[in-house]
């Protein structure tokens, strides 16, 4: 049996899923600030942004496992040398660790500790994405050379991507740390933060896959996954 995966497909369901999610989580963010109601039988916690263990946090981490599928499938590839093999599947597996942390909020509590331990404010919880930041940054460095051997093309979405992602995931985190917004102040500039930062994680998140299909796609022009009795 032979399953062929079109890529436009795939990306069209995942904007959609995100358009879907933005508009419940508008509407949550409605119920909050203008009707004052923060649960309505449980609903508008099941799709706010800034909630944990709910369907946005669920989307988000099956995205990272996707993108780590794909790089898994990607280190796979017969054509790649060993260099490239590695760095391939180094990716997947910092992916997959993405998205454990996404569903497990190992961030949060890396912030809770060093907010306890350092006997700061509550907004203090976002110190988290100065080690983040950190560990990104040598990442970079490591997966320089990487990327410069890659298409021309593949590279300026990938850049297009990461600028993305960690605008929502380290940026607007860190603005709200500086604003000093927290989930105890719930007021619309807190709502605005927390909505655009996930919007943008999630965008983030379908271009970096685009970018892997992009690559898979000077291969093939589908993805083909053949099961074998």
């Amino acid at each position: 049996m032979q399953i062929s995966i079109k890529a436009t497909d795939i990306i069209k369901f995942f904007l959609f899923i995100i358009a879907l999610l933005f508009l419940a989580n508008l509407m949550a963010s409605i119920s909050i600030l203008y009707c004052g109601h923060d649960s309505v039988h449980g609903i508008v916690p099941l799709f706010n942004f800034d909630k944990e263990y709910n369907i946005p946090t669920f989307f988000s981490s099956f995205s990272l496992l996707f993108c780590g599928l794909l790089l898994v499938i990607i280190s796979f590839d017969k054509n790649n040398t060993l260099y490239e093999k590695t760095h391939w599947a180094a990716l997947a597996l910092v992916f997959t660790f993405l998205a454990l942390d996404e569903s497990m909020f190992f961030h949060e509590q890396i912030g809770v500790f060093l907010k306890n331990s350092l006997g700061q404010p509550v907004r203090f919880i976002y110190a988290w994405t100065v080690p983040y930041a950190l560990v990104i940054i040598f990442i970079i460095a490591i997966y320089f050379k990487f990327f410069t051997r890659l298409d021309k093309k593949i590279q300026r979405n990938l850049l297009l991507a990461m600028v993305v992602y960690l605008s929502g995931a380290l940026g607007l985190e860190y603005c709200a740390f500086l604003f000093g917004c927290s989930e105890h102040n719930r007021h619309l500039l807190y709502i605005i933060f927390y909505t655009v930062e996930e919007t943008l994680e999630m965008l983030g998140i379908v271009l970096f896959i685009k970018v892997l299909f992009e690559y898979i796609h000077l291969k093939a022009d589908t993805l083909s996954i053949i099961i074998k009795s």
